[in-house]
Order: C-alpha cells, then sequence, then structure tokens
C-alpha cells in the first residue's frame, strides 16, 4: 500500500510539473501576442478606437488581477499540499508502530503458550505420579491383609514368634503408611502448586489477549486514516482537472487572439496597399487641379482601412484579450471610442 500511494503521487506530480510547463508555454505566448497587438494599437493613427493611455491602463488593471489571483492559488495549493505531506507522515508513522506493537505483541502471545504447555505437561507427570504412589499404597494395603492372613495362620503354631513378627511387620505397615501419607501430602502439594501457576499462566493470556485488541483497534485507525488521506490526493486529482481546464481555455482565447492578429495584420497590409497606390496616382504626370497634400488629406481607401481596423479592435475583444478585466467605463476605452468619429475624406 505505501509503494502503491508512493508511485500515485510520483505520477501526480510528474502530471504537474507538465502541466506547468504547458501553461507557462501558453502564457508566454499570449504576452507575446499581446505585446504585438499593444504594439498596433500604439503605432495606429488618432482615428483609431483606442489611445495610448487606454491600452496601458487596461494592460496594467489585466496583469496586476492576473497577479493577484495566482498568488492567492500558489498560497492555497502550497498550504494545501503541505498538509498533505504532514497527515501522510503521521500515517506512516503511526502504522509502523502498530505493526511493530502487533509483532511484539505475537512474540509475547507464543512465549506464553510454550509456558502454558509446559505447565501442563507439569501438572500432567504430577496426576500421573499421585496416581502411581496412590496404586502403590493399594499394593501395599493387600500385602498387608495377606500378612495378617498368614500372621493368624501362623498363630496356634507359634504364639509368641508369630507375636513378635506381627509387631515387626506392624511397624513396618505403620512405617510404610505414614511414608505413603507423606508422599501423598507432598505430591498435593505439588498438584495445588501447578494449579496455581496454571491460573497465573491463563491470567496473562487473557491479558495479552486484550492488549492484542487494543492494536489491533490502532491498526484499524490507522486504515482509517489511510484511507482520509486517500480522499485528500482525490481532491488534489480533482484541482488537477480543474487547472487543464483552464489552460485549455487559455489556449482557446490565445487562438481567438492569434486569429484577430491575422486579420488586423490582413487589413493593415490592404491599407498600405491602397495608400501606396494613391500615392502613385499622385506622383502620375497627369494634369490635375490644386489640391491639399497626401500628408493632410487623408484618401477614401486609407480612411477605409482604418476604420475597418478600429471596428475589427472593439473594446469587448481587447478585454476579453486580457482575461476579461475591467468595464471600460474606469478606464476610458469605450467612451474615446464613440467621442472620437472619424473624419470623412
Amino acid at each position: 500500500m505505501t509503494d502503491r500511494t508512493t508511485a500515485d503521487a510520483s505520477n501526480l506530480r510528474k502530471q504537474i510539473l507538465i502541466l506547468e510547463k504547458k501553461l507557462t508555454q501558453a502564457l508566454s505566448e499570449r504576452d507575446d501576442l499581446a505585446r504585438d497587438v499593444e504594439a498596433l494599437c500604439m503605432e495606429t493613427t488618432a482615428n483609431t478606437t483606442f489611445s495610448s493611455s487606454s491600452v496601458l491602463r487596461e494592460r496594467i488593471f489585466a496583469t496586476e488581477k492576473e497577479l493577484s489571483r495566482a498568488k492567492m492559488d500558489l498560497v492555497s495549493i502550497t498550504g494545501e499540499r503541505d498538509s498533505l505531506r504532514e497527515d501522510l507522515r503521521e500515517i506512516k508513522e503511526a502504522k509502523r508502530a502498530a505493526d511493530q506493537s502487533f509483532r511484539n505483541q505475537e512474540t509475547r502471545l507464543e512465549s506464553l503458550q510454550r509456558e502454558v504447555t509446559f505447565y501442563r505437561q507439569q501438572a500432567a507427570q504430577a496426576i500421573s505420579q499421585r496416581d502411581n504412589t496412590v496404586w502403590e499404597c493399594e499394593q501395599l494395603r493387600q500385602r498387608t491383609v495377606e500378612a495378617d492372613t498368614l500372621a493368624r495362620d501362623a498363630a496356634g503354631k507359634a504364639e509368641t514368634a508369630a507375636t513378635e513378627h506381627l509387631k515387626e511387620v506392624k511397624e513396618g505397615l505403620d512405617l510404610a503408611v505414614s511414608r505413603a501419607i507423606t508422599e501423598e501430602q507432598e505430591h498435593r502439594d505439588v498438584v495445588l502448586t501447578s494449579a496455581g501457576l496454571l491460573e497465573e499462566t491463563q491470567a496473562q493470556v487473557a491479558a495479552a489477549k486484550e492488549e492484542l485488541s487494543e492494536v489491533t483497534s490502532q491498526k484499524i485507525d490507522a486504515l482509517v486514516r489511510l484511507s482520509e488521506a486517500q480522499t485528500a490526493r482525490s481532491k488534489a486529482d480533482s484541482e488537477i482537472l480543474r487547472l487543464s481546464s483552464a489552460l485549455a481555455s487559455s489556449h482557446e482565447q490565445l487562438a481567438q487572439a492569434t486569429q484577430q492578429k491575422v486579420a488586423a495584420l490582413m487589413q493593415v497590409a490592404a491599407f498600405r496597399a491602397e495608400v501606396e497606390g494613391s500615392e502613385q496616382g499622385v506622383r502620375s504626370p497627369t494634369k490635375r487641379t490644386p489640391q491639399a497634400s497626401p500628408s493632410k488629406a487623408t484618401p477614401p481607401s486609407a480612411a477605409a482601412g482604418a476604420m475597418a481596423i478600429a471596428g475589427s479592435l472593439t473594446p469587448e475583444r481587447w478585454r476579453g484579450f486580457f482575461g476579461g478585466a475591467g468595464n471600460g467605463s474606469g478606464h476610458g476605452g469605450s467612451n474615446s471610442a464613440t467621442s472620437s468619429p472619424v473624419k470623412s475624406p
């Protein structure tokens, strides 16, 4: 699970780097195109829609707004990244500690089970020894009964010898009985001691089981935290998808601006061709009436070309090109366009 999480994190970082490179390239292309359009607007005459001051104000306002938005996004993403790294580190440490405690408890449980087996074997040996002692006592009692029978049979033949022999047998019997009773009492003590040790071992086994259940609950908590980390990672995936969609929209805006630039350049080329044609007509050796110089009067074709360029570069397109910043009322773009009509030739 840890290896898989690390691999997913590395893949996410690679995707983020690729998207950042693409976004940087798109932004650089957009800035280049903006500079070209701005230079084109600055080079046009006073009959155009925009003035140089309005162009610069729009550019500065759009740049400041975009910079503030980028700074806010960077701060939020950096905070989320640091929090996710801290949570992942804590979860890994907790999982490692839980695994180590689980292994220790398993080792302790195995040792306790071996001790329980040993004490059970000792108890079984003590019980077998007690049974052997009881059997020996029964055998001894049977022999005593047989000796009493023989003594009664021999009582008539030799009372004196029988009495002495009976005393000796009774003394031996008493000694054997007392010895058997002593041995039986010792075996009982051994059995009681083994039973106490067995109860203590069972109590230790129960405590070990309780500790094992606690370790299992800790492991479940660690798994829950790991699932929360995976949820956070899915949120990061959604953020990456959002950035991808923003990049696609930037590409679309760049394509539209490129089309507008191409149209403007074509119109400027047509305007220059018409101006050159008009100048060649003026320089021809035909007779004509005196009129104003070309530098002071604008030909009809040149005025039409200028009006076409001014119509193509409307304030809405200019604001859409710079990211939709401003509404035109605070910068004087649309007001200057309406208040300065194009002069007729």
